[in-house]
């Protein structure tokens, strides 16, 4: 059985991962086991067997149309679903897999000019690609994570690209899922935190990047180095926005819409 963990993650984020699952026997004949981004706060151990991989496997394939003359670009990490995904796609149709360490737009530019037919991306890295070229021969590109904007999907059909997209909620920071109730929870953590929350921001060259709103006494960097400390890097907020009290709306909740219009968002 095969544990893949984010090697971004912080030691003490991995040591957490692999204590999870010491005591849990296998059940069935499980191929990996992966762990989820956190919706509730702490990521937990999922445990796939190779029936499940492959029956995704053989949907996104018919969906996606790959065949044994494909030729899969892979530039998502293997730790992610995303790209253990397309091994698995690519060895059930015989498919070839254009494998690249990390994602670099000019060289997926020019695996796409030179004859890959398919490639899985998310909105911020798709948009790098087409700055390197106004028209590529025809291929498939699924695009995961968050949300696809219309001008995007636009300029992405008229360089040649058919894109296979969907919506989320999460923040999708290059690549990289965020969920924000990990984070406020790590905020929150902190003894001079009283309030948090965290939000998405539109950003040119991420995609989305988080903005944390606080109520503390803490500065910038002191929160930087305590979520450092117990978080991955990529899940720090970009910038923080510091409040006397976070709205909350007439449940009691905090008032997301509310964070989303304030004015010291851009300003931050």
């Amino acid at each position: 059985e095969l544990v893949l963990l984010n090697s971004r993650l912080t030691p003490r984020e991995r040591a957490a991962q692999r204590e999870s699952i010491a005591g849990i026997p296998p059940a069935g004949e499980p191929a990996v086991v992966l762990f989820t981004s956190g919706t509730t706060g702490t990521p937990k151990a999922a445990r796939l067997a190779r029936d499940n991989l492959e029956a995704n496997a053989r949907a996104a394939n018919e969906v996606l149309e790959v065949d044994s003359r494909s030729r899969f670009l892979c530039v998502l990490p293997l730790f992610h679903v995303g790209g253990l995904g397309i091994l698995f796609r690519c060895q059930l149709a015989g498919a070839t897999v254009l494998l690249h360490e990390r994602f670099d737009p000019q060289p997926v530019a020019r695996e796409l000019r030179e004859g890959a037919t398919h490639a899985s991306l998310v909105s911020s890295t798709l948009a790098r690609v087409l700055e390197h070229g106004a028209a590529f021969p025809p291929a498939i590109v699924a695009v995961g994570g968050g949300p696809v904007s219309g001008p995007l999907l636009e300029r992405a059909r008229k360089a040649g690209r058919r894109v296979h997209a969907r919506r989320g909620d999460l923040i999708v920071s290059g690549g990289e899922n965020v969920y924000p109730a990990e984070v406020e929870a790590a905020l929150l953590a902190h003894p001079s935190v009283r309030e948090a929350a965290v939000l998405p921001a539109i950003d040119e060259r991420w995609g989305q990047i988080g903005v944390g709103y606080v109520v503390t006494t803490a500065s910038d960097g002191e929160l930087r180095d305590f979520l450092e400390a117990r978080i991955a890097k990529y899940k720090v907020p970009a910038r923080f926005v510091h409040l006397r009290e976070l709205p909350r709306n007439a449940a009691g909740k905090i008032d997301r819409a509310g964070l989303l219009a304030h004015p010291e968002r851009a300003q931050s």
